[in-house]
Parts: structure tokens; C-alpha cells; sequence
């Protein structure tokens, strides 16, 4: 988090935790102001934005994991 960004969040996933399912590409999850989700997947030649509600539940997991996976705070450098 920095202090002009505050809302932002950089979460560092060590190379040593190996391949996951978003490898070589991107995955958003966004949520709408009605409060649903959509999930926004991008690689080099794509860019596919996904509406079905149990894709993008699929997708969130995918994204909770990644987090969960990633190093905790107190070993980012700011």
C-alpha cells in the first residue's frame, strides 16, 4: 500500500509456490456498483470479460487462492 494510493493493494506470489492457473496471463475480478461480479481473463493474443455467475464464482476462488498463496505483508518490501 502506498500513501498516495491507499485503496491499493500489491501482493507479491514467489515464484517457488510453482504453477497456478492464471500462468501466463491475468485474471480481474470486478464488482459492479449493483453488487455483482464479473471476472476479466487477459493473455498475449486475448481478452475475454465472463458474466455467468458460476464462472465468476470459479474465477473469484481461483483469485482468493492466489492471495492466500501470496507472501504476507510483513515480507514486502515498501
Amino acid at each position: 500500500m502506498t500513501r498516495a494510493e491507499p485503496h491499493i493493494t500489491v501482493q507479491v506470489l514467489p515464484f517457488d509456490q510453482g504453477e497456478h492457473e492464471v500462468m501466463g496471463g491475468s485474471l480481474t475480478v470486478l464488482t459492479m456498483p449493483d453488487g455483482s461480479e464479473v471476472a476479466y481473463t487477459e493473455g498475449a493474443h486475448y481478452g475475454q470479460l465472463i458474466e455467468d455467475p458460476d464462472e465468476v464464482r470459479s474465477f473469484a476462488l481461483t483469485y482468493d487462492r492466489l492471495r492466500a498463496a501470496a507472501l504476507p505483508r510483513s515480507c514486502r518490501r515498501t
